[in-house]
C-alpha cells in the first residue's frame, strides 16, 4: 500500500484534519478515499487511537472542486 509522510510548516489553516490532529496528537489518521462531488469533497478517514478505530465520512466545501467543472 502506498504511504505518504507529510511535513507541514505550522501556518494556521482552516482544515478539520489539521485541527483534529492537533487535538489528538497520538492518533493515527489515514485518508482512505476522496471523491469530488459537485462543489464538495467527500472524504473517508480512518482514525486509530489507543482504544479504538473509527471511520468517518466527511463532506465539505473545497475550492478545488468548484474549479474542476
Amino acid at each position: 500500500m502506498p504511504r505518504v509522510q507529510l511535513q507541514v510548516n505550522g501556518a494556521p489553516v482552516e482544515d478539520w484534519l489539521a485541527d483534529a490532529s492537533v487535538e489528538f496528537p497520538d492518533a493515527e489518521f489515514r485518508i482512505l478515499a476522496t471523491q469530488p462531488m459537485d462543489d464538495n469533497l467527500l472524504e473517508i478517514v480512518e482514525v486509530t487511537t489507543q482504544r479504538e478505530t473509527y471511520l468517518f465520512a466527511i463532506s465539505r466545501m473545497h475550492p478545488r472542486c468548484a474549479r474542476m467543472r
